[in-house]
């Protein structure tokens, strides 16, 4: 009977121990209808884990004429932006989702409309942002 407590305490503590921050982001001026949810979980080996969640999102093209991606870059300190991935976007749900890792423990997370894949760089144009810090 011990055992099963122990188990049940320890399964209690790793869920209640997650150190998982969750943002609610709103969408810039460009997007203002659009809503998110990012999660950042720090994991093993010093990454952290990045969930991305974004509802009432326009089609790419609408935000940016041309575009058809939502690139979904990290910024750490002074370096230049790293693309994580792009949005799967659902055209009929307007919703879009990532889940990828990032090394960093201190970033600003930003989403853009493109008109390729994967760009070098990301486009001025800005949907959504948010500063993260892990603790």
């Amino acid at each position: 009977m011990k055992r099963a407590q122990v188990l049940v305490w320890m399964a209690l503590c790793l869920v209640g121990c997650s150190k998982t921050q969750t943002y609610e982001v709103k969408g810039s001026p460009v997007a203002l209808g659009t809503d998110a949810v990012l999660s950042v979980t720090p994991g093993d080996g010093g990454n952290q884990s990045i969930e991305l969640e974004v509802q009432y999102l326009m089609p790419p093209d609408r935000a940016q004429p041309g575009s058809k991606y939502y690139a979904v870059w990290v910024r750490h300190q002074d370096r230049a932006p790293v693309q994580l991935g792009n949005l799967a976007y659902d055209e009929k749900k307007r919703t879009g989702t990532l889940t990828t890792t990032t090394p960093y423990k201190t970033f600003d997370l930003f989403v853009s409309p493109e008109k390729v894949a994967e760009p070098n760089f990301p486009s001025t144009v800005v949907i959504l942002s948010q500063q993260v810090t892990i603790k």
